[in-house]
């Protein structure tokens, strides 16, 4: 079965070869570099020069690509991957922190002129912006019963959650009177074509996924937790948009183990100690046997 590596198993793992095919994602390529600063510079560049010399496989698009075609958006940066793996290449290159700091790169976002930009400022300032892109959870949790939900989670934990929230999304996913106003200026064939593409978006693994372990997530957070969210949980969910149905993903992260709590599909495996991606896939086999 094909192996994710997201972020934090990039870090941590030293070798990622196995007998299976791994990748990771030109999100978490975005992630390493967002976070290099002077003192981080030495222990991120390694790492990436782990992903290049290792020649592990890189899946795009870049997430907010990704996130919003599910919606038929385009306000998304065009030149995202390329430029994200040109930051990546002269990373490689540079020999120290200063080196990378005052590096510019081309930028165009939906069908305006492209325009230069220091690359490290863009990185973070995108980074931020794409956190803010599902953390919005007034709509989310809109009409929600606070108490009918607390004694889903007292009885069927987070799993509860999911098939709760899975449910409302599917029995709501086409808005039959806004569609039925709207078709007398549009036409039929309009319609169907949004009904039909709606239909498809839902039979999407990875968009399942990731709205079933977002609703499931943030509601433990806001109904649960007194609305205490890990700050890092956005990002960590929006790794689940690069899944296919066979895919595990390897993370250390403990969000994983509550997603897979809430979906009994998702394939997961959670890194401890081990520093090469084989010793892992051979421990979980073994506990398995």
């Amino acid at each position: 079965m094909p192996i994710y590596l997201e972020t934090n198993a990039l870090r941590k793992l030293t070798n990622y070869q196995c007998d299976d095919f791994a990748f990771t994602s030109i999100f978490s390529i975005f992630e390493l570099i967002s976070g290099i600063t002077e003192d981080e510079y030495e222990v991120r560049k390694a790492c990436l020069q782990r992903i290049k010399k290792q020649k592990l496989a890189i899946r795009g698009p870049m997430i907010d690509k990704a996130y919003m075609q599910f919606w038929g958006e385009t306000g998304y940066n065009k030149l995202a991957y390329k430029s994200i793996m040109k930051i990546f290449n002269h990373i490689l290159k540079s020999k120290k922190f200063s080196d990378i700091s005052d590096f510019c790169i081309s930028i165009q976002v939906g069908d305006n002129p492209p325009y230069s930009t220091n690359a490290l400022e863009w990185v973070r300032s995108k980074d931020k912006n794409l956190t803010q892109l599902i953390t919005k959870t007034d709509m989310l949790f809109e009409n929600e019963d606070v108490e009918y939900l607390q004694k889903v989670f007292n009885r069927d934990g987070i799993a509860g959650f999911a098939r709760h929230f899975w449910q409302r999304y599917y029995e709501t996913r086409i808005d039959e009177n806004r569609l039925a106003h709207v078709e007398p200026f549009v036409g039929e064939d309009e319609t169907e074509q949004v009904r039909k593409h709606i239909d498809s978006m839902f039979s999407k693994y990875n968009f399942k996924l990731f709205a079933i372990a977002q609703a499931a997530i943030f509601a433990k957070a806001y109904f649960i937790n007194g609305n205490k969210q890990n700050k890092n949980n956005p990002s960590d969910l929006l790794h689940l948009l690069y899944l296919s149905e066979k895919d595990i993903l390897i993370s250390n992260d403990k969000i994983y183990q509550d997603i897979k709590l809430a979906c009994e599909d998702f394939n997961h495996i959670h890194l401890e100690n081990e520093k090469q991606l084989s010793d892992l896939l051979i421990n979980r086999s073994q506990s398995n046997t």
